[in-house]
């Protein structure tokens, strides 16, 4: 059976987004910096993620070149690489609201925004 969560962001919402998601503070160790790393950010695209434990170390900043390029050209991503744009801050924030309740935009930490992150990112928690 599939259900269909429809999420009204509302004002705190509409904040967490812009505030902690699309936030270069997402990166921060005690959130999301101690497995993924922002490596460019438009507002209109987002961020583009590297979690560097998946993605070629050997080949780092040329594999992170080609990854830009592909992210600003809409193409597919290198392995390891993400978009974490508007739609997934969105789907974070709604695994945020689930497991945490609606008031969750205004009493997050660290761990339950890394958490809802993970979740939306890869539809489970890999890292700890």
């Amino acid at each position: 059976m599939k259900i269909k969560i429809e999420v009204d962001t509302g004002t705190d919402g509409d904040s967490w987004i812009k505030d902690v998601a699309l936030n270069i503070d997402i990166f921060r160790p005690e959130y999301c910096g101690y497995w993924a790393r922002g490596i460019a950010y438009d507002t209109l695209r987002g961020w583009l993620v590297c979690v560097d434990d998946e993605s070629d170390d050997a080949n780092g900043d040329l594999l992170d070149s080609v990854a830009l390029n592909a992210w600003r050209g809409g193409g597919d991503l290198p392995r390891g690489f993400y978009r974490f744009d508007h739609a997934l801050a969105v789907r974070a924030l709604a695994e945020g609201v689930r497991r945490h309740g609606d008031r969750f935009p205004v009493n997050y930490d660290g761990d339950s925004a890394d958490v809802a992150v993970q979740r939306a990112l890869f539809g489970e928690v890999r890292y700890a």
